[in-house]
């Protein structure tokens, strides 16, 4: 599908794991001409797309714009002929999923644990949302078994499924990036959220150090 339009759809492009991953994903197809539309917050990260990438807002505050910007979303798609939608995180993907046309392929990347979040037990009414707006003609992309094996048991897989695992941009390899020098002593530095899906081995009281922040993507 050479020159084909598609839309990623994401909760914000602030620095983040989910949107790290998106901006590689469209550095690395480049046949393809990309649009990119985020629910709120912060654009940081659109300085690192390509030139040529689309972007747009939908200026989401709160669960009442939900309508609003399901019509919002709707129409785009119509009105560049999107030809595929890729959707990463709950409320964007919920959104997504009730504006995109049953013609258009619709895949959507499973980032974390979501059973342990957003669909845990006391979520119900996000988990409810999540069960009636998926399909079966959705294809989920998860980014490890563990994580599709979670959303199976959360939610129950209706339709195709693939597990990618997350990758590294090539330019992670360039020279430019291997300046240091561990002097017999190997040294790492790990950056991400403090939780238990990170799998972190950290002392308890750091981790009880930690903001407990909420993550934007269970906002119901």
């Amino acid at each position: 599908m050479s020159h084909a339009n598609v839309l990623h759809v994401i909760d914000t492009l602030s620095v983040g794991g989910a949107e790290k991953l998106l901006v590689g994903t469209i550095h690395g197809l480049p046949q393809y001409t990309h649009h990119v539309v985020y629910l709120t917050g912060a654009n940081t990260l659109q300085k690192d797309l390509p030139a040529d990438c689309i972007v747009s807002k939908l200026n989401f505050r709160s669960k009442k714009d939900t309508l609003r910007c399901v019509m919002q979303l709707r129409k785009y798609i119509r009105r560049h002929q999107i030809d595929v939608v890729h959707s990463h995180l709950v409320m964007a993907t919920t959104i997504t999923r009730l504006a995109c046309p049953s013609g258009v392929p619709l895949f959507t990347t499973i980032h974390s644990l979501l059973g342990m979040r957003c669909f845990a037990p006391g979520k119900r009414i996000q988990r409810l949302i999540e069960k009636l707006t998926y399909r079966k003609r959705h294809h989920v992309i998860a980014v490890s078994d563990e994580v599709c094996r979670d959303y199976d048991r959360a939610i129950g897989i209706k339709g195709d499924y693939s597990v990618l695992p997350n990758f590294v941009e090539d330019k992670f390899f360039a020279p430019a990036y291997k300046k240091m020098s561990f002097n017999g002593t190997f040294r790492m530095v790990t950056v991400g959220n403090l939780k238990p899906a990170k799998k972190l081995s950290l002392p308890h009281r750091s981790i009880q150090e930690a903001p407990q922040g909420r993550s934007p993507g269970c906002i119901w």
